[in-house]
């Protein structure tokens, strides 16, 4: 449905699972007789009463883990694709809103949202995963701050694992945006897709962060040239920072943040003087 489609890496990673789950759900419905000639002949009370039964069966380990105890959301999505799927093969909207619901964003069934709320209000939490913490940032500063200085240590990689992870966690761009985290065997670089939605100027080209995207200023808000960003950081001169795609997500847009080791300019000063040498 959507794999086939040039959409660029991020929104391919995206679509996988959704296809996955689409093509799931026409399993189970061979499996348990729905042909497309059945499937035209139903009304949306009859596509309700497929739904509510698939999310039953999902909820009970029907689904690609086998599992019975998926998260609300997780079934909610296995439901999306289903109805998508089924918009798809009919080549139609089907709906399955509840009608008494208003405002743009329509609410389910209650018969398909009263099963997804009572996994909801039951499900047990899972422990939280926290691949960075503040500990391994300080550890890291720590160790940078008392190892001896010279190139080797600035352009190593603990050096390059100090400064991209910082400015990703503050800006919150992907690694998919700044670097190749899942690069095909037979492509050198995942590159953006030539269609119209890319600007002209982006398309075909790599899917990696370039100097270009890093935007420097002075604290009246006038430009400053990458050549002369060494000086100028010495000066305390750099207070600004614009990034191409991802900006800072809090609602202090291009703050620098409390922490002294959390700065967004000094991280992209450091990647902008690393690519130079």
């Amino acid at each position: 449905m959507l794999i086939s489609n040039s959409r660029g890496s991020i929104p391919r990673h995206n679509d996988r699972p959704f296809d996955a789950r689409a093509t799931f759900f026409a399993s189970w419905c061979k499996t348990n007789g729905l042909t497309k000639q059945h499937l035209h002949g139903l009304d949306d009370r009859g596509f309700l009463a497929i739904l509510g039964t698939y999310i039953y069966q999902v909820k009970h380990g029907a689904n690609h883990h086998g599992k019975s105890d998926l998260a609300s959301d997780t079934i909610r999505n296995y439901v999306t694709s289903a109805y998508r799927f089924l918009e798809w093969i009919l080549g139609r909207g089907i709906n399955i809103s509840d009608p008494h619901s208003t405002g743009k964003v329509r609410k389910l069934h209650p018969f398909l949202r009263a099963q997804l709320e009572d996994r909801r209000r039951f499900q047990q939490p899972t422990p939280k995963k926290e691949p960075y913490t503040m500990d391994m940032f300080l550890a890291l500063h720590r160790w940078l701050t008392a190892a001896p200085k010279g190139h080797s240590l600035f352009l190593g990689k603990v050096s390059c694992v100090y400064d991209w992870p910082r400015l990703g966690i503050i800006t919150g761009f992907r690694i998919g945006e700044y670097g190749q985290n899942d690069v095909s065997r037979d492509r050198p670089f995942n590159r953006l897709p030539f269609d119209n939605d890319v600007p002209a100027e982006f398309r075909g080209l790599p899917v990696a962060m370039i100097a270009d995207d890093f935007s420097f200023f002075d604290p009246s808000y006038t430009l400053i040239s990458h050549r002369d960003l060494e000086r100028r950081s010495q000066l305390d001169e750099v207070t600004w920072l614009e990034i191409r795609w991802r900006y800072d997500k809090s609602a202090h847009n291009y703050a620098k943040l409390g922490h002294s080791i959390f700065c967004p300019v000094g991280d992209a000063i450091s990647i902008i003087r690393r690519s130079q040498l």
